[in-house]
């Protein structure tokens, strides 16, 4: 009797196990659905997810500036592609651990090359000579001279640049003696050694107030070097119309990329005409990814690429900072250190740089 009632219950637990459909699985001694579904689109997500940043990197890359979804990308607030991130990392921790590892990649690429994280991964020359130093820095936007004087009396530089200058408003800066100074429409310089030439150039002869660039020979004591003071078209005009008319203003966006192509082309050319060291440095309106800076400015050493850290931005907007200014130097020149610096009260942060002769 005893035995037939076991055989009887064998016979039901066995049945009852058959019964079970695929979406059920033991744990801990209980019977748990599982989301199968759920699991396999949060596993998707992740995958789709990394292949779009593998693609706004390409773009990054080498499109700014030269096909309008890249120029959007390129100069507005990259971060914002790490959004996703929020939603799908929890996400994977619940339903799909292994998707941990294509986030993780996105997140990299994000904070790494889509951003433009800078690690000076070589180490500075020995020396023991101190470098030329530089501080450059844009005026506009509401700078202080009273910080600008502070910033230059702590860090002693040799020669200060400056874009958007005003004579009236800036003049006491250099009051002292010791100073070289020169300056054309609003690009300036100061320096301490003799400042013996000074040459502009216009792209557009009847803007007779659109000086872009200025050439400085400075006889510094270990040899002549030319300066030049850039202050380039900005992309915030076609940014501008595509905000205001959204996809009607891409035409505008686009011809004034061409427009900034055209710019730095001749500029570069104009620059590259000259003999001798040269230090290319100010507001170049664009980052370093920008297809235009590639194409124009690549063949010099960015002194913030060789020895800064971190992203560097010198050009700030209520949302987000992008790096769009620079020095430059050519094969002349080993970069010894470079930072941005403090907040002089604008929209732009000054850039310091100290090079030395190779």
């Amino acid at each position: 009797m005893i035995g037939s009632v076991l055989e009887i219950s064998e016979s039901v637990k066995e049945q009852s196990i058959n019964q079970l459909t695929p979406a059920t699985v033991e744990t801990e001694g209980y019977l748990q659905p599982k989301s199968g579904f759920l699991a396999a689109a949060t596993k998707g997500l992740c995958w789709i997810y990394l292949a779009c940043i593998v693609a706004v990197w390409g773009l990054v890359r080498y499109k700014i500036d030269t096909w309008w979804p890249a120029t959007l990308v390129g100069y507005g607030p990259r971060y914002l592609l790490s959004a996703p991130l929020i939603l799908l990392f929890p996400l994977s921790l619940w339903k799909f651990r292994r998707g941990i590892v294509p986030l993780f990649a996105a997140g990299l690429l994000i904070a790494w090359p889509i951003m433009g994280l800078q690690l000076p991964l070589r180490g500075a020359p020995p020396t023991s000579l101190e470098g030329l130093k530089i501080v450059s820095a844009n005026m506009g936007g509401g700078c202080s001279t009273e910080r600008l004087m502070s910033l230059i009396e702590q860090e002693s530089p040799d020669v200060v640049v400056l874009q958007e200058y005003s004579a009236k408003r800036d003049h006491k800066i250099f009051s002292d003696r010791g100073w070289s100074i020169e300056f054309r429409g609003g690009l300036f310089c100061a320096s301490r050694f003799p400042i013996v030439k000074v040459e502009t150039v216009l792209l557009d002869p009847k803007a007779s107030w659109e000086i872009r660039v200025a050439r400085f020979e400075i006889a510094a004591p270990d040899g002549a070097f030319q300066l030049f003071n850039i202050h380039l078209e900005t992309v915030r005009e076609g940014l501008q119309e595509v905000i205001d008319d959204k996809l009607d203003g891409l035409p505008e966006l686009e011809e004034n990329s061409r427009s900034r192509m055209r710019e730095s082309q001749a500029v570069s050319q104009w620059v590259r005409s000259f003999a001798g060291p040269k230090v290319i440095l100010g507001d170049f309106n664009m980052p370093a990814d920008s297809a235009i800076y590639q194409e124009c400015w690549s063949l010099f050493d960015n002194a913030f690429s060789a020895r800064g850290f971190g992203y560097g931005s010198t050009k700030f907007t209520r949302y987000f900072g992008i790096r769009i200014d620079h020095v430059l130097s050519d094969r002349s020149w080993e970069t010894l250190a470079c930072q941005v610096g403090p907040d002089l009260g604008g929209d732009h942060r000054p850039i310091l740089a100290e090079l030395i002769r190779r």
